[in-house]
């Protein structure tokens, strides 16, 4: 009966943090979807503040930031759909909104989770949350700025040895960009994953140096799948920033690695020990199998002769 009142409490728990996070991100989709950005000056500072404006809201801003940045200048936006427009802005308010709520999201997970933390696996996982979200917007930031430009323009240029016009469904454009930014993002959180696991003891950093053969066709294969050409160009530009994170990765791990015990390394271990016992064991019994029938054929003789 306590086990099942245990149970239900923790589900009832995970109900009301789900719901907290629910209503986090849609207050935040709600203010993005409906609200734009206006500036005040303070004390010769320039703060933005939310201010209820539909026809300029942040939806519609980050879209044009978007295709003023990203798109060649002689690419043409299509619309293939009546309810596209809604449609997008709808994805770039839940992308804001997720964004907008992550740190409160983090702090409901972490507060969900820490009854079943040790106090060391506590420290490790709250002090990764900072150190999580940087690497998540540094992700983000790297790829908005070097890799989505660069694998733009090298597709469209395919327009110009087909001699068709450079044209592209702006539902198609929005799912691009967010499709990369948001890989982008979690790939760069290889190196903590990776530092967090030794830390706790779980792989070494001995493994993870030796399965880099792994690391790299695993990086051409998510570099495949999440690029839709068949060049191998954009794929190459997705796995090598992967496979450099999993060698800093590697480099971290061994410096994060908790030493062995001081007695460990001054004696052998048992499995080494018995290795090296048995070929001794085995050539000893070889020898006294050798010697049993030589000592009994001499001694036989001799009782006999008596």
């Amino acid at each position: 009966m306590g086990l099942v009142a245990s149970f239900m409490e923790h589900v009832e728990e995970l109900r009301s943090r789900f719901i907290k996070c629910f209503a986090a991100i849609l207050v935040a989709f709600l203010v993005a979807f409906t609200c734009g950005v206006r500036t005040v000056q303070l004390a010769g500072i320039s703060l933005f503040y939310p201010f209820p404006d539909p026809a300029n809201s942040m939806t519609i801003l980050v879209f044009q930031k978007l295709r003023n940045d990203l798109l060649p200048p002689d690419v043409t936006l299509l619309n293939s759909g009546v309810a596209d427009p809604l449609i997008i802005q709808m994805q770039i308010g839940m992308f804001i909104a997720i964004v907008a709520a992550s740190p409160f999201i983090f702090y409901q997970v972490s507060r969900f989770v820490a009854p079943a933390l040790y106090k060391r696996e506590k420290r490790l996982a709250l002090g990764a949350i900072v150190p999580a979200m940087i690497l998540f917007a540094v992700g983000v930031i790297f790829c908005y700025v070097l890799i989505l430009p660069f694998t733009l323009a090298f597709m469209f240029e395919y327009t110009v040895f087909l001699g068709i016009a450079k044209t592209v469904m702006a539902t198609e454009f929005v799912n691009f960009v967010f499709l990369f930014l948001l890989a982008f993002g979690f790939v760069f959180e290889i190196p903590l994953v990776m530092v967090g696991l030794t830390r706790l003891g779980v792989v070494r950093p001995a493994t993870w140096r030796g399965g880099w053969r792994y690391a790299v066709v695993g990086s051409l294969v998510f570099g495949a799948l999440i690029t839709p050409d068949g060049s191998g160009v954009t794929e190459i530009i997705v796995a090598v920033p992967m496979c450099a994170l999993y060698a800093i990765g590697t480099g971290l791990s061994y410096a994060v690695a908790r030493p062995a015990p001081q007695g460990e390394d001054a004696s052998p271990k048992p499995s080494t020990a018995r290795r090296r016992a048995r070929p001794r064991a085995v050539a000893r019994a070889t020898r006294i199998s050798e010697a049993g029938p030589t000592a009994g054929g001499k001694s036989k003789p001799a009782a006999e002769s008596g």
